[in-house]
């Protein structure tokens, strides 16, 4: 029995040398913060409701690793999740807690600024309105604009019901007539 124990003494020798660099290689990197602007993704926004005003496309996130998983760490890597599901029309505040940030293994999120998300919602509302062409410049000695048409002549336009409301018609982009000789379409 006792041959048994002493066998291979060199494979164990270096199984202990290999286990103790690889012990000091995880434990020697140091934690470290850092901070960096993540994407904001608003998830399950209801139907039939409009998000109205700015809404910011990335917040600021303090996070803690090991120095070599930080350093490697890119902004894509990190997000901020906002569930909507379940909103009212009204402005409505969205707390960012740390655990709404998705990172990498080994990550963790220490801060989320701003630490509030104000949002403003608004019934969906839809309308037919009339399209009006745009046209600027001038044709040609001797030519002239003797018609001028837009197809479709309506559209039907959905979006925030104060916008809607206020909505008369819609022009169409700028069609330039500047030196024309011929129809323009």
């Amino acid at each position: 029995m006792a041959r048994l124990r002493i066998r291979h003494v060199g494979l164990k020798l270096l199984s202990i040398v290999v286990a103790t660099l690889l012990w000091m290689v995880v434990t020697g990197d140091p934690v470290v913060e850092r901070t960096m602007r993540v994407g904001l993704e608003l998830q399950r926004a209801p139907a039939g409701l409009e998000l109205v005003g700015a809404v910011p496309d990335s917040v600021a996130v303090r996070v803690r690793g090991p120095a070599s998983r930080l350093s490697g760490l890119s902004p894509a890597d990190v997000s901020a999740v906002v569930d909507l599901d379940g909103v009212k029309a009204g402005r409505r505040l969205f707390p960012l807690a740390p655990s709404q940030v998705t990172t990498p293994f080994g990550v963790e999120v220490m801060q989320v600024t701003p630490p509030a998300l104000p949002l403003t919602f608004e019934t969906t509302a839809s309308a037919v309105v009339p399209v009006r062409p745009r046209v600027e410049g001038t044709p040609v000695p001797g030519h002239s604009v003797t018609n001028v048409s837009v197809t479709p002549s309506q559209v039907r336009v959905d979006g925030p019901e104060s916008v809607v409301r206020g909505l008369a018609e819609v022009f169409t982009e700028v069609v330039s007539i500047e030196r024309a000789t011929s129809l323009v379409r």
